[in-house]
């Protein structure tokens, strides 16, 4: 079963450092992961997560840019 967030949410999953499964969904408001849980890695090259694994649902830090996948 996959899980949405919403595109205007600050969590991991929508910034464009956070690597990890996820695609947009038809209208690319809203990101496509399999739960909550899901990690991926932080490739943000400073700020407090650098290079970190992260969940997906995790509080976006500092450095947070939209992933431009998303409108």
């Amino acid at each position: 079963m996959s899980y949405q967030m919403s595109g205007c949410q600050r969590l991991c999953a929508t910034c464009v450092y956070w690597i990890g499964p996820r695609e947009p969904n038809y209208f690319a408001n809203m990101v496509v992961i399999d739960s909550q849980s899901v990690k991926g890695k932080c490739f943000c090259l400073s700020g407090p997560h650098a290079r970190a694994e992260r969940q997906s649902n995790s509080g976006a830090c500092s450095r947070y840019e939209k992933w431009p996948v998303l409108r």
